[in-house]
């Protein structure tokens, strides 16, 4: 009788575990940093993205860490080290994939015009 009911709770609970959408856990960590970001914690997202890269790179990680730094050295006093960072950024998941773009609904217009700079061959 104990060995049914074991079987039985294996196959509801299984069923359940296998229904319930896979969540890539890169994912989760990009959009986690992303909304890190959009909060105004840029120091956050940029050693959250820093430590992805350093596990697993991907050209989405890499296009939101240079946003992440243009943005940190557009509130610095000394732009010129993070705005290179930036871009070594943008030409790295540019380098990984070609075809990305920046939402012009979800970043600045100045920030999407330096990102084609960079795109562009600047």
């Amino acid at each position: 009788m104990k060995r049914v009911i074991v079987m039985a709770f294996l196959v509801v609970f299984g069923a359940v575990a296998i229904a319930q959408p896979h969540v890539d856990p890169a994912h989760a960590q990009l959009q986690s940093a992303y909304q890190a970001f959009a909060a105004g914690n840029v120091d956050a997202s940029d050693r959250a993205l820093t430590s992805m890269l350093r596990s697993r790179p991907s050209a989405e990680a890499y296009l939101l860490r240079g946003a992440v730094r243009y943005t940190r050295a557009m509130l610095s006093r000394d732009p010129d080290p993070m705005l290179g960072a930036a871009k070594n950024d943008f030409r790295a998941a540019l380098k990984m994939k070609k075809a990305l773009r920046l939402n012009r609904n979800a970043f600045s217009p100045k920030l999407v015009a330096f990102f084609e700079e960079v795109r562009n061959g600047g």
